[in-house]
């Protein structure tokens, strides 16, 4: 547990930061392909059969991971991006440990984190940095708390 709280203090430092600068500045990111990356997430679990769907769970933890990288990528700091590909082995082994045991308590919150990357997407489309960052961060929060469930 204490490594992936080490790892979210990480990406706490990282995200928020990214998804701010992104705002202020929203034409170095591909806005149309973000919220794509969200709207497919979200839609993804809303519609999700754990008796048909094995390979949904692979499809959105890539999504998921898709869209974060986009973030912190488009934010064009070199440090930054560095930083954050030093951790992104861990979080898409974390993301797909988070995602492989699904229930409907957890489909419930993975649809709700869907919902928090579509408005994370459209605080940053519009401009809104200071809500991008806020959102960004309690996003984060969100999935260390579900992630501090998993692992107790």
């Amino acid at each position: 547990m204490q490594e992936v709280e080490d790892l979210f203090f990480v990406r706490k430092a990282i995200e928020p930061i990214s998804a701010y600068w992104c705002a202020e500045h929203p034409w170095l990111i591909d806005g149309e392909k973000l919220e794509e990356l969200a709207h497919k997430f979200c839609c993804g679990y809303m519609l999700y059969d754990k008796e048909r769907d094995k390979k949904l769970l692979l499809k959105t933890t890539k999504l998921d991971r898709e869209f974060h990288k986009l973030i912190v990528n488009a934010s064009g700091n070199k440090i930054l991006i560095d930083a954050y590909k030093s951790i992104e082995k861990k979080l898409t082994y974390l993301t797909a440990i988070t995602g492989s045991e699904v229930s409907d308590y957890s489909v419930k919150n993975l649809v709700k984190i869907g919902h928090q990357h579509v408005a994370i997407s459209r605080a940053i489309k519009n401009g809104f940095a200071e809500e991008a960052k806020n959102l960004m961060s309690e996003h984060l929060n969100f999935c260390m708390n579900i992630n501090r469930r998993n692992f107790d």
